[in-house]
């Protein structure tokens, strides 16, 4: 039988990360829904297109704090390592599809980033800046996304972290990508739109966004 502790910590982490603060932010301060701008995603980056950069960072912020938040409720409640783990799984999946927005939320990346500050914050960070790097150099979310993974999954192998903690980091990079999977097969399947979506990910979106609105005219 499952811990009832364990049940009552998904049970908060799914909630505190189905938390929309980046529509939340753009609804107050300018009356936006970020459903319907921009790459359609409810993320801090789209926050930031469409609202202001100040604003993205708080949405990026927020978000981050959520992972980190189900982590800290799952240990508080006594729930031990590796067990722990699924709660920053819950809180990735709650902002992913959340149950306020009829399960249509982010892509997960800034949660996942908050659970692997939690788990290791030096490699956590380093694996941010790497992204950071790669976004500046490519303006691709996608290759920033990979190379930001790849460095967190490296450096946690380089010291000898568990195996628990690396099979946690392929599987919330698994709810990212199955988070992604409509946009990209909607994207993908319009022509040209496999080199579109590689080249930019979000500019594809956006682009595909943009066709459903004069079609729909």
């Amino acid at each position: 039988m499952m811990d009832p502790n364990l049940i009552l910590a998904l049970l908060i982490a799914y909630f505190l990360g189905s938390i929309p603060f980046a529509q939340i932010i753009a609804k107050w301060v300018k009356g936006t829904d970020l459903h319907k701008v921009g790459s359609r995603n409810i993320g801090a980056r789209n926050l930031t297109k469409n609202v202001g950069l100040g604003w993205g960072i708080l949405g990026l912020l927020l978000d981050a704090a959520k992972g980190a938040a189900a982590m800290w409720v799952a240990v508080t409640l006594g729930i031990r390592f590796p067990a722990y783990l699924l709660a920053g799984l819950a809180a990735v999946a709650g902002h992913n599809w959340p149950v306020w927005l009829r399960f249509r939320g982010g892509k997960g990346l800034a949660t996942a980033f908050g659970t692997f500050v939690w788990l290791a914050w030096p490699e956590a960070l380093i694996s941010f800046a790497l992204w950071l790097v790669f976004m500046q150099i490519t303006r691709n979310v996608l290759i920033a996304s990979i190379a930001g993974f790849s460095t967190m999954f490296f450096l946690l192998t380089l010291r000898g972290q568990s195996v628990e903690i690396s099979f946690y980091v392929f599987i919330v990079v698994g709810l990212v990508i199955l988070a992604a999977l409509p946009d990209m097969w909607q994207t993908m399947r319009t022509p040209g739109g496999v080199s579109d979506y590689f080249s930019n990910p979000e500019g594809a979106y956006e682009k595909e966004a943009r066709k459903k609105k004069r079609s729909s005219r």
